[in-house]
């Protein structure tokens, strides 16, 4: 599968030349709803080797963001680094859900520190992008909010992760 996605990856930077400056490569690969094949983090590793160098020799602009994962564990990056991944990639992106919880203004620090530490483990710090994060208004899950709080939520997850650079940017998810 790995020549088969480099291939297609190849084709879209071919295509978006010029156009597309950051490509993500596997959305929440640490999450097994998007990893359905249960590909370990060699495999992905593995994948990222492949893929960063063919799409940079199409077009050497490309910011590669790598790995996006949902929520960060620290030992996840620490074994995806271990394979020699860090100079491969320009970014790294996260989902910092925070389920059932409202906003822990503590874990979110916690969360976002902790890959700042390994990010320094393994070379220079790299942007990071929160690339996910917000709660649902659903009344049908265990984990939805109340519609006015989410807001405040949101301000305050942004003043800590952007405001106390944790993250470079930050992108609502609406659910």
């Amino acid at each position: 599968y790995i020549e088969a996605f480099k291939n297609y990856c190849v084709t879209m930077a071919e295509y978006y030349k010029g156009t597309v400056e950051y490509f993500e490569l596997w959305n929440e690969v640490n999450n097994a709803q998007f990893n359905t094949e249960g590909a370990g983090i060699g495999d992905y590793a593995a994948l990222v080797k492949a893929v960063v160098p063919a799409i940079k020799a199409v077009d050497p602009n490309i910011k590669v963001i790598a790995p996006v994962t949902i929520n960060v564990n620290a030992d996840w990056y620490r074994e995806f680094f271990s394979y020699g991944t860090y100079d491969y990639i320009d970014c790294l992106s996260t989902h910092t859900y925070q389920w059932n919880r409202g906003l822990d203004k503590d874990a979110l620090r916690r969360e976002a520190n902790d890959l700042h530490i390994v990010m320094a483990e393994y070379g220079e710090p790299k942007p990071v992008w929160i690339s996910e994060m917000g709660w649902s208004t659903g009344t049908k899950a265990t984990w939805g909010v109340d519609p006015k709080e989410r807001p405040r939520m949101a301000l305050q997850a942004y003043a800590i992760l952007v405001g106390e650079g944790l993250a470079d940017k930050f992108f609502w998810y609406n659910f």
